[in-house]
């Protein structure tokens, strides 16, 4: 036996791990990042486009009582609308717009108790593009109608 006992050398620690490769769970966790900022950034374009359809359709109702001021252009007026409207339908649903009567009528009403379209004042639709004159008062109603039932149109294209 030694008298001054064996020699033991210093414990080494060992080398710090490497920030490189990360582990899995930052892996998972970027990945989860990745998928979540792509969703939020399609919805954030999906939204933003439908604001600006409904924009878009909003103005060119508005639109149409600035190019037909006339008492006398009721007609023309209506014929507008009725053009606007089938555009709009088929924003909300595909082959709508080639509806035609009383089943174009519905598709305006659906969703509303009230029907304003098949049983009150939106039967202008039918005829008046054709009539030779229809009173500004008629046409003008049909626009408020029609612009106070848009956001409920774009609601179902939205759905």
């Amino acid at each position: 036996m030694m008298p001054d006992g064996p020699q033991l050398a210093d414990l080494h620690l060992p080398a710090p791990p490497s920030w490189w490769p990360p582990a899995p769970g930052w892996w998972l966790l970027a990945l989860l990042l990745l998928a979540l900022s792509f969703w939020l950034w399609q919805r954030l374009r999906r939204r933003h486009k439908q604001r600006a359809r409904r924009d878009f359709l909003q103005a060119e109702l508005e639109s149409l009582s600035q190019r037909f001021p006339g008492e006398n252009q009721g007609a023309a007026q209506v014929a507008a609308l009725s053009v606007s409207l089938r555009r709009i339908a088929r924003e909300v649903s595909p082959g709508a717009e080639r509806l035609q009567g009383q089943d174009w009528l519905e598709f305006l009403d659906a969703g509303d108790a009230l029907r304003p379209f098949s049983q009150g004042e939106g039967r202008l639709l039918l005829d008046a593009p054709y009539r030779a004159q229809v009173p500004a008062e008629q046409a003008r109603a049909l626009l408020v109608m029609a612009q106070r039932n848009l956001p409920r149109w774009l609601e179902r294209a939205d759905a």
